[in-house]
């Protein structure tokens, strides 16, 4: 039954998703990377499934075996109702995977500029550093972002 949770919230199955819940699968059930139903669905960008999938008790943040949480993933994907979705639910906004790197620097890395700003918002770590040093400013500039690299420099990043 977890394994079926997992696959309807990947697919955005919102009402797949809440039978499976009401039959008592385990919200937090994770797959053989550590993934959980709330990480599929924000991997995807499905809002609606992601918001029941909260309401029914999913840890907000949970990690998979590379230490990365539902927020970096939709922050990585760009879905910025998702990433608006899990902060208002209290995930932990300057989380960081195994490596070091954080929500904001996976948006920074992929370009997502409305994701930056709604993390810039909350109050993100500008110059937090991963474990190779490297910054959100860095890899924005590494990826030519150059509209992000202002903005990240308009919020305080050093260089």
């Amino acid at each position: 039954m977890n394994t079926n949770l997992i696959s309807a919230a990947e697919m955005g199955d919102t009402d797949g998703v809440k039978a499976l819940l009401d039959k008592n699968a385990d919200v937090n059930a994770k797959d053989s990377n550590g993934l959980t139903a709330l990480m599929w669905a924000a991997w995807n960008g499905h809002l609606d499934t992601i918001k029941l999938l909260l309401d029914k008790g999913a840890d907000v943040n949970a990690r998979d075996h590379e230490g990365a949480t539902a927020l970096m993933m939709a922050a990585k994907k760009g879905y910025n109702n998702s990433v608006k979705a899990l902060l208002e639910k209290g995930a932990d906004l300057d989380a960081r995977t195994d490596e070091g790197f954080t929500a904001l620097m996976w948006a920074a890395l992929n370009g997502h500029i409305e994701v930056i700003k709604t993390l810039l918002e909350k109050g993100a770590d500008v110059n937090v550093k991963a474990n190779n040093g490297s910054t959100a400013l860095t890899m924005a500039a590494m990826t030519k972002h150059a509209d992000i690299v202002q903005l990240l420099k308009e919020a305080g990043a050093k260089e």
